[in-house]
């Protein structure tokens, strides 16, 4: 694997830094982040010790397991019952080729939370494993920020322990900041905590973090929607199905927003 990376000024087009990386494919993860300390050292942009952190914290990885990794998140993402049982088969096979291998346990947590949020098993059949797997994951690397994100979901969703899972979500965010899913799950948190103007900013942060995501743009219209801002939810609903119109969940929060908005009007006077 090669890679060059070049830092080149906007405004002048002239080249301040470059350097070329040549390693193994399976230390791509350390790779990552000697790339983005380097950039970051030549940016001068002071990183928090948790940052240098997570940038130094890497090991090699079966280049074998982490494409069926990436394979994992690619359909996970899709939300779909069926592309769900393919994303564990994934995981569950970068598990077995990379027994050290933490980030396969955490995406395998979080398509079985996934499962829970779309009631496509029993809740008892899906969150233990999602916990278990997520626990696995923080015993190989306590770094790993899908994780907590999952184990906060399983608090919130099966333990019904709402206290215990915002130091979770908190955690997974401190970790990586850019990760729109756990903006994502933190913001149903806080909107089922009533504090709804917390989660909107949440929603949209996910929402900038991945603009073209039907996912995150679907769930800015739920949290929209139980904010009881209709118009808003529903303008934010009809763009994500415009994305992708055989989203399945994107369909179940527009239809969510249209029936109440339209029961809504009903009421209004005229």
């Amino acid at each position: 694997m090669r890679i060059t990376a070049q830092l080149v000024r906007a405004r002048d087009d002239r080249h301040l830094w470059a350097e070329k990386y040549e390693r193994d494919l399976g230390d791509i993860l350390m790779l990552q982040g000697e790339v983005a300390q380097a950039i970051s050292d030549q940016l001068q942009i002071k990183l928090t010790p948790q940052e240098h952190c997570r940038l130094s914290h890497g090991h090699s990885v079966l280049p074998e397991a982490y494409e069926a990794y990436l394979q994992g998140i690619f359909f996970r993402n899709k939300w779909t019952e069926p592309s769900l049982f393919k994303s564990i088969e994934l995981f569950d096979e970068a598990n077995r080729l990379d027994p050290t291998f933490a980030r396969g346990y955490a995406g395998l947590s979080q398509s079985y939370c996934a499962l829970g949020i779309l009631g496509s098993l029993p809740a008892v059949a899906v969150y233990p494993k999602a916990k278990a797997a997520a626990i696995k994951a923080l015993e190989l690397d306590e770094t790993v920020a899908e994780a907590h994100n999952s184990l906060a979901d399983v608090r919130k969703g099966f333990d019904w322990d709402w206290a215990a899972a915002q130091p979770e979500y908190k955690r997974a965010l401190e970790l990586n900041p850019s990760d729109a899913i756990a903006h994502m799950w933190y913001a149903d948190w806080l909107s089922k905590m009533g504090r709804h103007a917390e989660a909107i900013a949440e929603a949209g942060r996910a929402r900038a973090l991945a603009p073209v995501s039907v996912d995150c743009g679907s769930f800015l219209g739920l949290i929209l929607y139980r904010s009881r801002r209709y118009q808003e939810a529903l303008v934010a609903c009809r763009k994500a199905v415009e994305l992708d119109p055989y989203y399945p969940v994107g369909h179940w929060f527009l239809a969510l927003t249209t029936g109440k908005r339209a029961s809504f009007r009903r009421r209004s006077p005229n």
